[in-house]
């Protein structure tokens, strides 16, 4: 048997993995931008007299660092994380930030959630996981267009 699959060495990358998510979020915290969004309050809701959703609320109630931020990203940073042409926008997020708030990728709404960058806001049109150390992933990337 290879040291690769012993317990140990498992236990080893495992290590590996959450210490190199804890540096990506240090480094976003330290190097990076924070990132407001708005996600929706279903609490607040306005609805019409036929019970459908005129509004919601739009005040930013959650905040995360990114690190990069790339504004008008080139077609190989679009290519090399998968996103279409038409994203005005790419910011790497720290996956681990997000565990910390108890969120994962399929909870990111791309229909309903916005993001504030630098005083502009911009629709989540696109998100992917990237950068694995192990089986584990570093980033959420998100691509936006702006509003």
């Amino acid at each position: 048997m290879s040291d690769f699959h012993s317990p140990i060495a498992r236990d080893g990358v495992a290590f590996e993995a959450a210490a190199a998510k804890h540096d990506v979020q240090a480094t976003a915290q330290e190097r990076g931008q924070s990132i407001l969004f708005y996600v929706p309050d279903e609490a607040n809701l306005n609805r019409s007299k036929y019970n459908s959703i005129k509004s919601r609320s739009l005040t930013p109630n959650l905040s995360v660092y990114a690190f990069p931020i790339d504004f008008n990203p080139s077609r190989y940073l679009l290519e090399k994380v998968g996103f279409s042409d038409d994203i005005k926008i790419v910011a790497f997020t720290p996956l681990q930030s997000w565990e910390d708030l108890g969120i994962t990728i399929e909870d990111i709404d791309l229909i309903r959630w916005r993001m504030k960058i630098e005083g502009r806001e911009y629709e989540i049109s696109d998100k992917k996981e990237f950068d694995q150390q192990g089986d584990t992933f570093l980033y959420i990337v998100l691509g936006g267009r702006a509003l």
